[in-house]
């Protein structure tokens, strides 16, 4: 009866501890999780102050306004020197190239101008036709009256240049003047007819054109 009893309990007491060892077991991972959760929360807690002091680190490095301006002063400097020198060797270069560069001589061509030396209008061979001194002022008066008319129509014909029409108020003056005596104006009229008939160079015909108004102005002056 003793040893039964004595049998039961120990049961008991296995059933007992073996219930013990399996409720220890089973709360065990319940620790295990709770541990890891630590572990990382510390880990969490490590990143965030590292993540903070690379902030404060990036704080710190930051540039003030000043000094990014002074940077850019000193960029721009730096950027713009080099360009200058650069710049004055180009400069440099070009002008010993000019200077190396051999001048060519273009060829000059010269005019030989009119000189138109003439002697005086004579009207003499109007008075051998028996015309009185007198008739002979009148018609030069006539003479002098037709090339006063005549002289602004032959300056628009040189510029711009027009033979044609030229020719015409000189062929008519020219034939005035011949008829009524030699030498100055009637000499010039002559070769400056006789020029635009077979040349039209404008520095001759200006040249002729300046004669012109100079020997009617002595013709003015002589009757």
């Amino acid at each position: 009866m003793f040893d039964i009893a004595v049998i039961t309990v120990l049961l008991i007491a296995i059933v007992g501890v073996v219930i013990y060892i399996e409720h220890k077991k089973a709360n065990k991972p319940h620790a295990d999780t709770y541990k890891r959760y630590k572990v990382d929360e510390n880990r969490k807690s490590v990143f965030l102050e590292s993540l903070d002091k690379k902030d404060s680190t990036k704080t710190e490095v930051k540039e003030t306004p000043s000094s990014k301006k002074e940077s850019t002063v000193s960029l721009n400097k730096t950027v713009k020197e080099p360009l200058e020198i650069k710049k004055e060797n180009v400069s440099e270069d070009i002008t010993a190239s000019i200077k190396e560069i051999p001048l060519k001589k273009e060829n000059v061509v010269s005019i030989a101008l009119p000189e138109a030396d003439y002697s005086k209008f004579d009207h003499s061979r109007l008075l051998e036709m028996g015309l009185s001194e007198d008739e002979v002022r009148e018609l030069i008066a006539e003479l002098i009256a037709q090339i006063e008319t005549e002289l602004p129509l032959i300056e628009k014909t040189i510029d711009p240049l027009d033979i044609e029409n030229m020719s015409e108020h000189l062929h008519y003056i020219k034939g005035s003047a011949t008829n009524l005596g030699s030498g100055g104006i009637s000499d010039l009229l002559i070769d400056f007819y006789t020029y635009v008939q077979k040349d039209k160079e404008i520095a001759i015909i200006e040249a002729y054109f300046k004669h012109l108004k100079s020997y009617y102005k002595e013709l003015k002056e002589q009757y």
